[in-house]
């Protein structure tokens, strides 16, 4: 059914690589051009024999030119598990004429567990095939084959031919062999061609590939998805004898609801305890926020991949009696006892991390690697991160919020917008009190208030590290010369969007500098801004700022108090700044021996198109110019 192409296929591959292909001076020299490496082929073949299985057969072939082809390049891994197998992994390696070095034995391919017994259950291995690193001289060639089987039919592959930056490519292929019983469903975005598809017998053949790419240098901000890929998704899909459909995200929800029914009943000793916290609490949000905090208390995170196990969750009997549950099992385990204080509760599929734009709306399919709770109400939604320990009731932050999930419910599953983190939902206020003594040190008192994403950090380092940890994590990020740190402490408060306070004591030398009449002080003790972008007047594609970074609001107020006789010699002017991207202003203020200055940086996030980079650049430019100016003083003798 298949061989006939498979045959030419691989026939293809082997005449194209015969030993003297491997010679490096065959490589069109545009290509190697700013290269630290060229992939030669790179052909994904995936065979799908019904909703159930599939096999993958991967060849690569790079050329490597340097230390930072050698870092992406030298190793090949593959995870596995019940559902995937690995058929066969092979390597060999080739010098500059083509000549070949050596080839991999089963003995040079490592075996891992990824089992970490602190917070990890799971039946995933992994095999890695490598060459050690600066044992060969550059260039080399490296040749990988991997053949797997897959019983999964829930995940189809996404194809990415350009993945990394200063890549030459010659050649890269993506092929789906598939029965013209069988549907499945492929979007094409940024691509330099379109799918060809073709017909064999009892098989539809779709194939993508494009050819002699030269090597980009991707663009700052630039978003992951305005490089060339391919989403593939099955129709309908069978895993470990459950049956469902990904044709829609109303059908993805709804095999998740039936993959997990019923599995949400609670021991006896847990409704009592229920009954106990909540018996003369009638206000609703107050009862979640406690029913939430006593998930907290009394669970950890486990993540659990063992079989069907890594899509289905445990029982939340099996999670109260010992204390643990992974994403999925920890949200059942809260919507269970919500449900028992007579509050509905849904699971909530999410993309949790940095990148919070690979969901694609209109192209249904399982991208997503998270599970938390929402709490619908009349008149709000409340969102529960049920992993962690520490987070306060309501707030998701950077990790999960500002993006696209899937609510679940018994009839299905419903793709809506998540809760977003406004510039002025993450703030940081900061005042600082110093004094400069006659001898020219200071002491300085530094109260910060943090909010929303701005508190993150703090609540990390409060929450996991030991106090000489924190001590040193402070005076790390403290970019004050010349100072000790005398003291500090903490004060969290658990709102919607959470606050933290910090109160840090400080000495400085040298504010004033001894023998010397005229000096200058930079007010802008602490805050500082991202460096300056990289000017590219010919740029094109939009950019990227994601909103986890760059929705903010922050102020600073700093206040010098000089207990000597100084004089003013110049004094910097106010400055403002508006822009599409925020705003910012500074002032100063000097009066009876006391200096005051204060500064506001406003920035709000999101997609912006080429044009615009110019001034994007240049609002950066001129935040971190004015934040380096200075106030001229002479002593008075």
């Amino acid at each position: 059914m298949k061989l006939l192409y498979l045959v030419v296929l691989l026939i293809v591959n082997q005449i194209m690589f015969s030993q003297n292909e491997f010679d490096v001076s065959l490589i069109k020299p545009e290509l190697k051009n700013n290269a630290d490496a060229v992939i030669r082929i790179h052909d994904q073949v995936i065979e799908i024999s019904d909703i159930e299985n599939k096999k993958s057969k991967e060849h690569l072939v790079v050329t490597v030119f340097n230390e930072k082809g050698e870092d992406l390049y030298s190793s090949f891994s593959r995870y596995y598990d019940k559902f995937n197998k690995i058929k066969k992994l092979e390597g060999s390696i080739y010098d500059s004429s083509g000549k070949k070095i050596k080839t991999l034995k089963n003995s040079d391919i490592k075996d891992y567990s990824n089992f970490d017994a602190t917070n990890e259950v799971t039946d995933n291995r992994q095999k890695v095939a490598f060459f050690d690193k600066k044992q060969y001289a550059f260039p080399y060639t490296i040749d990988f084959y991997c053949v797997e089987e897959n019983s999964n039919g829930m995940f189809f592959p996404i194809w990415n031919p350009v993945s990394n930056e200063h890549i030459g490519i010659e050649k890269t292929r993506f092929t789906i062999i598939c029965p013209s019983t069988i549907s499945f469903r492929y979007k094409e975005k940024n691509t330099i061609t379109k799918a060809s598809i073709t017909h064999e017998k009892d098989d539809d053949i779709y194939a993508w590939s494009i050819e002699n790419i030269l090597p980009m240098e991707f663009e700052c901000y630039m978003a992951d998805d305005q490089l060339p890929v391919v989403y593939t998704s099955p129709t309908n899909f069978e895993i470990d004898s459950y049956i469902g459909s990904a044709l829609t995200w109303h059908d993805l929800g709804k095999f998740y609801y039936m993959l997990n029914k019923n599995r949400d009943a609670i021991p006896e000793p847990i409704k009592q305890k229920i009954e106990e916290l909540i018996r003369t609490e009638t206000d609703t949000i107050k009862i979640i926020e406690t029913l939430y905090k006593y998930m907290q208390s009394t669970t950890r995170y486990i993540s659990i991949q063992l079989g069907i196990g890594g899509w289905q969750t445990m029982k939340a009997m099996d999670v109260a009696q010992k204390g643990y549950g992974d994403c999925k099992a920890l949200s059942n385990y809260m919507i269970a006892l919500l449900k028992q204080a007579g509050i509905k509760a849904l699971p909530v599929l999410n993309y949790a991390g940095s990148a919070n734009n690979i969901i694609q709306e209109d192209f249904p399919g399982n991208f997503f690697n998270h599970v938390i709770v929402c709490v619908p109400m009349a008149t709000d939604t409340i969102w529960l991160e049920c992993t962690s320990q520490t987070n306060a009731m309501g707030f998701l932050g950077s990790f999960t919020g500002n993006r696209q999930v899937l609510v679940i419910d018994s009839t299905g599953g419903k793709l809506v917008n998540g809760i977003f983190y406004h510039s002025n939902d993450n703030t940081r206020e900061r005042i600082i009190l110093v004094d400069v003594k006659e001898s020219g040190s200071a002491n300085a008192v530094i109260k910060t208030s943090c909010r929303g994403i701005e508190q993150e950090y703090l609540n990390y380092i409060i929450n996991n590290l030991a106090k000489e940890k924190q001590k040193e994590s402070i005076i790390k990020k403290m970019k004050i010369p010349d100072f000790e740190l005398k003291n500090f402490s903490f004060k969290e408060s658990s709102e919607r969007i959470p606050k933290i306070d910090e109160i840090i004591e400080i000495s400085m030398k040298n504010v004033v500098p001894k023998n010397r009449i005229t000096f200058f002080i930079n007010p802008n003790l602490l805050s500082g801004f991202i460096a300056t972008p990289l000017f590219d007047p010919k740029r094109k594609s939009s950019f990227y700022l994601n909103p986890g970074d760059f929705n903010f609001n922050v102020s600073d107020s700093v206040i010098y108090n000089f207990e000597q006789e100084i004089k003013l010699e110049s004094l910097p002017s106010a400055v403002t700044i508006q822009s599409k991207f925020g705003s910012y202003s500074i002032n100063f203020i000097y009066k009876n021996n006391q200096l005051i200055y204060y500064r506001n940086l406003m920035v709000t996030g999101g997609y912006f198109p080429g044009s615009d980079y110019t001034a994007w650049v240049d609002f950066v430019k001129q935040i971190n110019k004015n934040d380096k100016q200075k106030v001229a003083f002479s002593l008075i003798k």
